[in-house]
Formats: C-alpha cells, sequence, structure tokens
C-alpha cells in the first residue's frame, strides 16, 4: 500500500479502479471503502485539541471517502495529492 514513513491509514478502497475495467469486468464482488474509526479519532485529537472535535472528525471523514472515491476513478496519490486530496 505505500505507507512506509508517510503516515496513518486512514481508508482503503478495495476493488478495481474504473479505469482498470474491460467489457469482461463482472462476476466479481462489490468495491468497498473502509473508513478507519481509530486513526481518523487520533489524527482529529492532534489537530484540534482544544477545538471542535466533531467538525474536525467530519472533515476528515470527507476528506478520506473523497481521497478513496478517487482510488475508484482511477486517480493515484500522486494526483490526489496534486488537488489536495492526500
Amino acid at each position: 500500500m505505500g505507507l512506509a514513513g508517510r503516515g496513518t491509514l486512514l481508508g482503503l478502497y478495495r476493488g478495481i479502479p474504473q479505469t482498470r475495467r474491460t467489457t469482461r469486468y463482472g462476476n466479481v464482488l462489490p468495491d468497498e471503502i473502509v473508513i478507519y474509526r481509530e486513526p481518523i479519532l487520533a489524527k482529529a485529537r492532534a489537530e484540534c485539541p482544544d477545538g471542535d472535535l466533531d467538525a474536525t472528525v467530519r472533515a476528515l471523514v470527507r476528506k478520506t471517502v473523497l481521497h478513496e472515491i478517487g482510488h475508484h476513478f482511477g486517480l493515484s496519490d500522486t494526483d490526489l495529492r496534486r488537488i489536495d486530496y492526500a
């Protein structure tokens, strides 16, 4: 997954990106996005020690889900960093 030294895993896209699907694509399990609760809570606490924790968690979940949807559409981590979703 390429995480070495680059942070904590907040979410994960499991599936075949749209850009890699062919006409023979089918008979497979549905794609899914997994969101990891504890790492998101830990990051929210670190970013917002005295502020609105709920709003920070919501923002992190939103950004994480959009990041993983980007992978579904074939965007790489480099692409997502370029548009500030990494």
